[in-house]
């Protein structure tokens, strides 16, 4: 799986745990965390009325459910810490850049960033540009400047070297080439922008923009005027680079799962809030009409799926895949019918399936396309059920025949027994198997 040790550590918390909503309470958390960092920063570069206009912003539209900003992805994960980074660095620059500390708080919080996402690196662009201009071009003429700046520059570089490199550190004991396929030469090879078919990224991000301008789609016609007050304030920098970088990570990834977006919910809420504020200063009436106009849209649009009946009908509402609900289902099966050390195999893959059932992986690769794309996944995968220790429970949710190559077919009619058809799924069962 191509998801970095952050994320990991936290869906292990949850995994200990043993209690499904663990994952519903990390992900309130993460966006309450989110919402603070954005009104914080909203506060230190323009003003309270800000803040209070960008925490609320974010509070209404981050939950997202077109996009899945409910749910604790890496996005929202990462948006906790870089938020709380570009608010730390905000402060650190209202206060007249005397507190350094929060320079290096920046940077440890920063750097946590793509270590929960790894396109999450907008938290470090934004604050690193921060400092350098800060630097650069504050108090000209100053003999002191330079010195101040590698100062800042060295505080900055060591928080976000201590997250970093706890992280490699921790991959020497796992193997720094596994650690650096997993981190960026899975996705340098299979799903990016950089990798594949052009038209095919452009056809993912076409399906992606429905659900965005419905959830986010407000605060289009709202963030260009929020960079032009921040220009006119002086106090573009930061968030410029944040939204820019924010967009870049976004881009990179070139599957353009919806759930991308929510890396952008934090900088388009910060410069939204800027324009309403500007607004606000001048005619009141107006401002709120707008801000209401921005939360009664996408609240609109979500009501069916706050309002549904059941939390099957909300997540097929939100994601439009039966998966998730059929792979509970099969899921709560697959406990009963085997140990909790068997392993499973899944054709061809659904790792909501795995985190269901509760059991261990037979092959390598959780999500289709790092099976398909990543050279010897499909032979491991079709090794692991013909070879000599065949998984304990095998589940069809897909043809099996679209990446066999005969082998896989004949070892489910001979070494397993059908149990059941759920949801679309096929569970089988080792012979011998109790």
């Amino acid at each position: 799986m191509d998801r970095p040790q952050g994320l990991l550590l936290v869906y292990r918390l949850v995994a200990a745990t043993a209690w499904n909503p663990t994952v519903r309470l990390i992900a309130i958390v993460a966006a309450t965390v989110a919402a603070l960092g954005v009104g914080v920063a909203a506060w230190a570069l323009i003003g309270r009325r800000a803040a209070v206009i960008a925490a609320v912003l974010f509070a209404v539209l981050s939950p997202a459910p077109h996009l899945e900003g409910f749910t604790a992805n890496g996005e929202l994960l990462a948006t906790a810490f870089t938020t709380c980074a570009v608010a730390a660095a905000a402060v650190w620059w209202s206060r007249g850049r005397q507190d350094r500390r929060l320079v290096f708080i920046a940077g440890v919080l920063a750097a946590i960033g793509p270590l929960m996402k790894q396109s999450a690196v907008d938290g470090l662009l934004a604050v690193f540009a921060l400092v350098l201009v800060s630097g650069l071009f504050g108090q000209p003429g100053a003999r002191w400047q330079l010195r101040r700046l590698l100062g800042d520059l060295v505080a900055f570089g060591l928080g976000a070297l201590l997250p970093l490199g706890l992280a490699v550190l921790h991959a020497t004991t796992i193997g720094l080439g596994d650690w650096w396929f997993t981190m960026v030469g899975h996705r340098a090879q299979t799903d990016s922008l950089i990798h594949g078919q052009f038209a095919e990224r452009v056809e993912l991000f076409k399906l992606s923009l429905g659900p965005f301008w419905r959830d986010l789609g407000v605060l289009v016609p709202l963030f260009p005027a929020g960079l032009v007050v921040a220009g006119f304030a002086r106090r573009l920098t930061l968030p410029l680079v944040w939204l820019l970088a924010a967009a870049a990570g976004f881009a990179v990834g070139g599957l353009y799962h919806t759930h991308y977006w929510i890396q952008l919910a934090a900088p388009l809420c910060l410069l939204a809030a800027f324009t309403l504020d500007w607004v606000a200063a001048r005619v009141p009436a107006l401002a709120l009409g707008l801000g209401a106009l921005a939360l009664a849209v996408p609240v609109a649009y979500a009501l069916p799926i706050y309002g549904a009946s059941t939390n099957a009908k909300a997540s097929l509402l939100s994601s439009k895949d039966r998966r998730l609900i059929g792979s509970a289902v099969v899921g709560d099966y697959v406990q009963t019918i085997s140990k909790p050390d068997d392993e499973m195999a899944v054709l061809w893959t659904d790792a909501a399936l795995y985190w269901e059932a509760d059991r261990a992986p037979a092959f390598r690769y959780m999500w289709l396309a790092p099976l398909t794309e990543i050279h010897g996944g499909l032979a491991a995968a079709r090794a692991s059920i013909t070879g000599p220790h065949p998984p304990a429970i095998v589940v069809v949710v897909t043809n099996v025949a679209q990446y066999d190559d005969g082998s896989v077919g004949r070892a489910l009619a001979t070494r397993y027994d059908l149990l059941r058809s759920m949801d679309n799924m096929i569970v089988y069962r080792l012979r011998g198997a109790t």
